[in-house]
């Protein structure tokens, strides 16, 4: 209730939409769809290989180990910390992604825009009508400013991108089945 009154209060005060980029709220979808039954949600997929090279080039760059975990953590993260740091990686996707559609059949099928990142450079225009008519906002200056730089290259050396892939085939990615 109190998460409710909050964030009404807010889209109240702007007399605006409210929009949340944020992968946390992908795995609180159960709490959410207490809250607000009547949200919206874009989920936007990304190739598990460009995601999984992004965490590890973040993790380098903060200065954390590649097994130490960075970023939203699902909720077998305790398990996956035992995983070698390729599989751990793209477990931490898959098991995040899972939690996501899994819990999207809480809401209402209309609920859930599935948009996949890459059509952003190949179609920015396009997703973004997409993305406008799904929220129902006719205004379009709440668009204008997007801006998007896709940076959907292959940079690790060769072996790790092999490591990335072998633990990525593994994986049943068109049901979410765990082997």
């Amino acid at each position: 209730k109190e998460i409710r009154e909050e964030i009404t209060a807010v889209i109240n005060y702007f007399d605006k939409p409210l929009i949340f980029k944020n992968l946390n709220a992908g795995q609180r979808l159960r709490l959410l769809s207490r809250c607000f039954p009547e949200a919206k949600f874009i989920f936007m997929k990304r190739e598990f290989i460009f995601t999984g090279q992004s965490i590890i080039k973040a993790k380098r760059k903060v200065g954390i180990t590649d097994n130490e975990f960075w970023s939203v953590m699902p909720k077998n993260y305790k398990k996956l910390e035992k995983l070698n740091s390729y599989e751990q990686i793209i477990k931490q996707i898959y098991y995040i992604e899972k939690q996501i559609i899994e819990d999207s059949e809480l809401f209402r099928k209309d609920s859930f825009l599935n948009i996949d990142y890459k059509d952003l450079g190949i179609g920015l225009n396009y997703t973004l009508k997409i993305c406008q008519s799904f929220i129902n906002v006719q205004n379009k200056k709440y668009f204008e400013k997007a801006e998007v730089r896709l940076t959907e290259k292959l940079t690790l050396n060769d072996n790790e991108i092999n490591k990335l892939n072998s633990e990525i085939k593994k994986l049943d990615l068109e049901n979410f089945n765990d082997k």
